[in-house]
């Protein structure tokens, strides 16, 4: 660059810096027309000149004559609000030479705007994946230890009582699937209290949940009579405590039969206690008038008995014999055929 070429731009300069644009710009006129080529000229004009159009036909020179300005296309871009100026400011021989990079970067950009769905089907898919993978294996533990719990296989086994890992805690009662058994004939032995049985403390070591073990006791008022009971007023006799709930289905199925159960053994000693579990008064009472049961029941309002006795599911069961210990624990509906084995036995 000439001596008089850049005194001329400084010129120039110090005219834009005064805002005399006009001055400015009737020097540049002169410059250009003997340097068309010169990018910093009409950098400069674009500065000089008032009207948006002519300030980008400027920039437009600019990278006819360099593409490479990025500052020139980064105001160009300003001033247009577009970015496909490249295209129409540079020749033909750029646009060649750019098209590769430019289709590269809208297929890239395609790739990129398939990829958020893309993921987010995927995850939907393993979340289902997961939760019925989760379902089946709850599903199947649950079955395979209600068939550890429930003694069906034969009368003679005596159940070893609830598993040792449970706690005291009173968790969310869950409700056991009806049942599909089939009645059972009436037996032909007669209960009969034990005399003998004893009235002395049990020693706490001797009282559990498990079968062979003293149950826990626990004293309730009857909400039809106002009657206190206690588990241990009924030393010497077999007795049945069963928990249940006011909208457990298997329980309201399985309550008739109870009733049945007890008329039918009543007179020769046999006793059920009702537990409702997690039960107002009321709620009790009134269940007990519409499936119109006559042996005690009890509102556990507060699942204290219920923890006690480790109640995980309704309805549960414990048949007390004679001798005063738990003969069997039975989650799930009642299965005459172990009731009518531990009654045959003292």
């Amino acid at each position: 660059m000439t001596q008089p070429t850049i005194e001329v731009l400084s010129q120039v300069k110090e005219l834009l810096r005064a805002r005399q644009k006009q001055d400015a710009r009737i020097l540049l006129e002169k410059y250009l027309q003997q340097n068309p080529h010169s990018e910093e000229g009409w950098w400069l004009m674009s500065f000089a000149v008032a009207n948006q159009d002519q300030q980008i036909q400027c920039l437009k020179k600019i990278l006819q004559i360099n593409p490479d300005r990025q500052k020139v296309r980064k105001k160009l871009e300003e001033l247009t609000g577009e970015k496909q100026f490249v295209k129409q400011a540079i020749g033909r021989a750029s646009r060649k030479d750019n098209a590769p990079h430019l289709h590269n970067k809208s297929k890239n950009n395609l790739s990129r705007r398939w990829i958020a769905p893309l993921l987010f089907c995927v995850l939907i898919i393993i979340s289902l994946m997961l939760y019925f993978g989760y379902r089946k294996y709850s599903d199947s533990r649950v079955y395979t230890q209600a068939q550890a719990i429930s003694p069906q296989s034969s009368p003679t086994h005596q159940y070893s009582g609830l598993p040792p890992t449970w706690t005291k805690e009173v968790p969310t009662l869950t409700q056991t699937p009806l049942p599909t058994s089939t009645e059972t004939p009436t037996p032909t032995f007669t209960p009969t209290p034990d005399p003998n049985a004893t009235r002395t403390p049990i020693p706490e070591s001797w009282i559990g949940t498990k079968a062979g073990m003293y149950p826990p006791d626990f004293t309730l008022k009857d909400v039809v009579t106002g009657e206190e009971i206690s588990i241990r007023d009924y030393t010497g006799q077999p007795v049945l405590i069963t928990f249940w709930t006011t909208w457990c289905p298997v329980c309201k199925s399985e309550m008739p039969r109870i009733q049945a159960i007890y008329e039918r053994y009543e007179s020769q000693g046999f006793v059920v206690l009702g537990v409702g579990v997690d039960e107002s008064e009321s709620s009790v009472r009134n269940y007990g008038s519409r499936y119109t049961l006559s042996f005690p029941i009890m509102a556990d309002s507060n699942s204290k008995v219920a923890s006690d006795y480790l109640v995980r599911g309704v309805p549960t069961h414990y048949f007390i014999r004679t001798n005063g210990k738990i003969g069997f624990v039975e989650v799930g509906p009642i299965t005459e055929a172990n009731l009518n084995f531990f009654l045959s036995k003292p």
